[in-house]
């Protein structure tokens, strides 16, 4: 049985890792015109700009419609203990969506996405077919980033849970 979903790489734009303190981290991408996240494991978006809040003073800043930051990030008068490192190349990213991604997620992860539990701003780091992966609630499904090497493997298991 094929479940109703649709299953596809998405272009991951631009993807920097931000660690530090949260009111310095909240002044840096405040002055690109995002506010952080009010609780762990959400996210908040502005723009084309997303921001996760995933660890203990970590946070993933995503510009998925092309903005490059990195001239604006350097131009900051940041903490110097705000650290910012582009980790585009590193992941990959997927879209799943659907009827029945709830269905495709329960096979990949243990974690409990049912929207009950995983809110609509809902993301955090967990495993997903034995791998690390970020997953991000999104209209009608999930968004999905594992560490870039496994991308392959991942969309196999993902295309054998759809059936």
């Amino acid at each position: 049985m094929a479940y109703s979903v649709e299953i596809r790489r998405e272009a991951v734009g631009i993807l920097y890792d931000i660690r530090g303190a949260a009111e310095s981290v909240a002044r840096t991408v405040g002055a690109l015109g995002l506010a952080l996240p009010t609780a762990g494991n959400t996210f908040a978006q502005g723009g084309d700009l997303d921001v996760y809040w995933v660890g203990a003073q970590r946070w993933l800043l995503r510009s998925h419609g092309g903005r490059e930051l990195v001239a604006e990030l350097s131009a900051l008068d940041r903490d110097p203990q705000v650290s910012v490192v582009d980790v585009t190349d590193a992941y990959a990213m997927f879209a799943i969506t659907g009827a029945e991604a709830n269905e495709i997620m329960a096979q990949a992860t243990s974690l409990d996405v049912h929207w009950s539990v995983f809110p609509p701003i809902g993301a955090t780091f967990t495993e997903f077919f034995g791998q690390t992966g970020l997953i991000a609630r999104r209209d009608g499904g999930f968004l999905v980033a594992v560490e870039a090497s496994y991308a392959d493997f991942i969309e196999a298991f993902l295309e054998r849970a759809r059936g």
